[in-house]
């Protein structure tokens, strides 16, 4: 299952990225830039959602790694 990578640009942009679990390094040449509203959303646009598998409902967990790389992975409700 992909995961999203963000990385920091500037103030409130990120550059995401999907990556594998099973395969760090794997490279996916797409990449889309996303920003944090004032209220702390994040809007994905729909191919990125798509190519992730994500629904509306989906759980997700941050992780934050310092100002500069979060992850954002689905939890399977299983």
């Amino acid at each position: 299952m992909p995961y999203l990578r963000c990385t920091f640009l500037s103030q409130d942009k990120y550059e995401a990225e999907l990556k594998c679990e099973y395969d760090y390094d794997k490279v996916f040449k797409k990449r889309w830039r996303v920003s944090i509203n004032s209220d702390g959303l994040i809007e994905l646009p729909k191919e990125l959602l798509g190519r992730l598998g994500w629904r509306h409902n989906d759980v997700l967990e941050w992780f934050d790694f310092g100002a500069d790389e979060f992850l954002l992975v689905k939890i399977d409700k299983q």
